[in-house]
């Protein structure tokens, strides 16, 4: 049944918000494909987008898919499925921008760095995996990122590919701070404020680095950029979310996208960007 796909998507904790915004589109055309209802379809893809909403990815994931299948007519499913593939590449080359983008930042730092990160963001492995085939990364340290432990998996597949990493205890990120040349993070959720929602520890990362005078990234793709303001909530994180935390714009040098590189002042950059996005619409 779909919604026990569904279901499976929602008991992941070790994807980020960018698989699980590709699995979602996954499960949309495999139930268009194989022909579901349309109630049932939209029922499994608003369980993903209530489980998730801290991710403003799956979010708008999610909304993209629920106004194609509600719009889709019964005899153009084929149509359909064919723009959800595309959306699906197009998600897929964003992170290879993002990448290319990020090698752009470090030849500016110049040497082979040693780079600090924590949980497990695939567009951050995409990162560092590009930079250290051109050559840019002495060594990685990855924070466990409790409770669930993501930063174990992130080590684990940068060894895989032959780089450099060293698990590290998230209470001891102030002290590796001082050994590495830059943070870069992914995130769940950008404001238009220039903050970011993203694992806890982010926080403590950023002003470790910013009290060192290092630089903080975060890579992340505009899928993620909260243009309709809704989570601006976030800033204020309640108690029992114990996963997520915001991270001000203050302790953020750039935020890189597939468009480029946002640099400070983030809220405007972020503004600018919402006009290039929207210009059209």
């Amino acid at each position: 049944m779909i919604l026990d796909e569904a279901e499976r998507i929602c008991s992941d904790r070790v994807s980020g918000s960018s698989e699980l915004a590709l699995k979602t589109i996954d499960l949309a055309i495999r139930g268009l494909g194989t022909g579901v209802a349309r109630r049932d379809l939209e029922r499994a893809l608003h369980l993903v987008m209530k489980t998730f909403k801290e991710m403003i990815s799956v979010k708008n994931v999610v909304s993209l898919l629920l106004k194609e299948i509600g719009s889709a007519e019964d005899d153009k499913a084929l149509e359909t499925i064919a723009r959800l593939r595309e959306l699906k590449r197009q998600l897929i080359v964003s992170k290879e921008k993002i990448a290319s983008n990020f090698l752009y930042l470090l030849d500016e730092i110049g040497g082979k760095l040693a780079v600090m990160t924590l949980s497990r963001s695939s567009t951050v492995l995409g990162c560092l995996r590009k930079a250290a085939d051109k050559g840019f990364i002495r060594e990685v340290y990855v924070a466990e990122s409790n409770p669930l432990s993501e930063g174990k998996i992130t080590v684990a597949q940068l060894r895989e590919n032959g780089v450099k990493a060293t698990l590290i205890h998230d209470l001891a990120i102030g002290i590796y701070s001082r050994r590495v040349d830059l943070g870069v993070t992914g995130a769940d959720a950008v404001l238009l404020n220039g903050s970011v929602i993203n694992k806890l520890g982010t926080y403590m990362l950023a002003l470790a680095l910013k009290e060192g005078g290092k630089p903080f990234y975060v890579a992340t793709d505009t899928l993620k950029v909260d243009f309709s303001r809704d989570m601006l909530r976030f800033n204020r994180v309640p108690e029992k979310n114990l996963l997520f935390e915001p991270t001000p714009a203050s302790l953020i040098d750039a935020i890189i996208c597939e468009m480029g590189i946002l640099r400070q002042p983030l809220d405007e950059a972020l503004e600018n960007l919402a006009k290039k996005l929207f210009r059209h619409s």
